[in-house]
This record gives C-alpha cells, structure tokens and sequence, in this order.
C-alpha cells in the first residue's frame, strides 16, 4: 500500500458492533483499491474495538480514543488521520455498494473548474435506505444532478428545510478542503454533517451523481415522534445561526421557508418511515 493513498474511507465507532462487520466488509471489497480505512472507535463498551482489531492490516488502521470525544470530536480525529487525497467518514451502520469510491474518485478525476476559484470540493452520490436488517425499502436520488455552486447548493438546502446531500457516507471530500473548513461542530446535534458540508461549500462546488452508490440504515427507533422534531427544530436553529454571517447571504424568505418545510420534511419523514420501513 502507497505511503499516501488516494483515499482515505473513516469509520467513527462507539458501540457498533451489531453492524460494524457490515460497514469494514463494505469498503474492503471496493474495486477501486488505492484506499486505506481508518476505524476510530471512542470508547465503547461493546465489541467494537475488538471486531475492528481482526481486520487490522497494512490497509486498515484502527485507533481507540483514551476518553470519549463526542461524535462530532471522533469524526474530526478521523479527518485528521486521513492521509488521502480524498476523505469520506463512513457511519458504522451504513456501508458502501462496491464501486462506490472507483466512481466517486472518478468524477473529481473528470472535473475541471468551472470558475478558478471555486475547486470541486464535494461529490455526493444518490443513496439507498435500509432498515435494521439490511433489506433496502427505497432509494433517495437527487431532483438533480451535476455540479452546483457551492453557495447555490447552501440555499437549495435551507429553503428545502432538510440535508439533500445525504449522510457523509455518501460523499467524498478532498480533503485539503475539508480540513481547511476546521472541526465537525455538534452545537446543532442532528445537523453536524450539514454544517460541515456548508463550511466546506463556502469556497468550492459539488457534484450530485444520480448513481446509488451507498446504504443508510434507518432503524425503527428513529421513527419517533419526539426525535423527528428535535431533527427538525435542530436544523432551523442552524439556519437562524448562521443567517447572522453575512458570508452565507441568506434572506429572511430563506428562513422563513426553511421553517415551512423544515416541518413538512418532519412529517414526510414520520409518514415514510413508519409505513416504508416494516
């Protein structure tokens, strides 16, 4: 393995020894293969370390924290670990369809920049959701696809009230991007992913793939009531924040329409869920 792979794939762990397997296997039988996979797991008390201990190699890395950090601190370890062109944090619940970084390294490969200014700093694919056991019930594709300026993609997702780009195991980074947007924040707990993402498209674009190239599993216990709202009052508590910095230009319609359909979102998630995930 190169001393500087193309890719590096993170999976943050605490307690996730009931899906673990799953997510390793997943990436260890990519056929893109200039990869490493690092696995941080923060203190659990469950298997974890010890599943993610039999698959260490030259390839794989695993690292315990000495102290729970929180998942927004592990997921920023694990960027900090990575020592690839490209980054994706991996959920150890979800996991990867097999060409899943061939085709996502493959469009960043393609693009040129569209403005000088503004590199390609995320991919995100299309993803399927699965319930507890694996079986997938139904896929969340993108209303489009192709490559977004990053500010147009930002209010695209507050006026829609909801994270279009999926869970970050459906994107890939570059990483000297990533890392120049500075830690994952957990101040809004259930938007930590899409306010990365928004530091990150700030200064670049992205790229929708149409392709289902990931799984996100969604189990019955997170189809409560009380938790859909905590969702949807965390993202518009987000949006207000933000709204203050002017870097990010959004308007008081922007707001009031990411209230709206941050609630609707809250409902249709509730509703699918429920009926779709039995």
């Amino acid at each position: 393995m190169k001393p500087n792979p193309t890719v590096s794939v993170c999976i943050p762990v605490y307690n996730g020894a009931d899906y673990l397997n799953v997510a390793i296997d997943s990436v260890l039988r990519q056929t893109y293969d200039d990869f490493e996979l690092i696995i941080m797991d923060n203190c659990s008390t469950d298997e974890s370390f010890e599943i993610a201990r039999g698959f260490e190699s030259q390839r794989v890395r695993v690292s315990r924290n000495r102290e729970n950090l929180g998942m927004a601190g592990n997921w920023t370890r694990c960027l900090a670990a990575a020592r690839g062109k490209y980054v994706k944090i991996l959920p150890a619940d979800d996991f990867l369809y097999p060409d899943c970084l061939a085709r996502q390294v493959a469009v960043f490969a393609a693009a040129g920049s569209e403005d000088p200014g503004r590199p390609l700093g995320i991919v995100a694919c299309a993803r399927d959701v699965v319930n507890d056991t694996g079986s997938r019930k139904f896929s969340m594709r993108f209303s489009q696809s192709g490559r977004r300026h990053g500010l147009a993609m930002i209010r695209n997702n507050v006026r829609r009230g909801i994270n279009t780009l999926g869970p970050p195991g459906n994107v890939l980074f570059r990483t000297d991007l990533a890392r120049a947007a500075g830690a994952f924040q957990d101040e809004y707990l259930f938007v930590v992913d899409l306010a990365f993402y928004f530091k990150v498209l700030l200064k670049s674009d992205v790229v929708m793939q149409p392709e289902v190239l990931t799984a996100f599993r969604v189990g019955t216990g997170s189809c409560t009531r009380q938790l859909a709202w905590k969702q949807a009052a965390s993202f518009v508590g987000y949006v207000k924040a933000i709204r203050r910095d002017p870097v990010y230009g959004l308007s008081r319609f922007d707001l009031a329409a990411c209230r709206c359909m941050a609630t609707l979102n809250m409902i249709g998630r509730l509703l699918l869920t429920r009926f779709l995930l039995k």
